[in-house]
């Protein structure tokens, strides 16, 4: 089953919505298949993969740098 990562949820504050890679991980996804869900896979089940969701020349995308290898848990 695909996995996309999101909410519409709008109770609490901006950003907070990131726990949810822990979350994901806690239940079992590797840190990999969590980052996918909020990149790819998301793109896909909202029908946008052309326009972004991984890196590649004429999508848009945001990138953010971490201290720790977000590969590892």
């Amino acid at each position: 089953m695909k996995i996309g990562f999101g909410t519409d949820a709008g109770v609490y504050p901006h950003g907070e919505n990131a726990r949810e890679f822990q979350y994901m991980v806690e239940a079992g996804m590797t840190p990999m298949a969590a980052i996918e869900a909020a990149t790819r896979s998301a793109a896909e089940v909202l029908g946008i993969s052309n326009e972004i969701g991984t890196l590649e020349v004429g999508k848009r995308a945001d990138l953010i740098a971490t201290k720790r290898n977000p590969w590892s848990t």
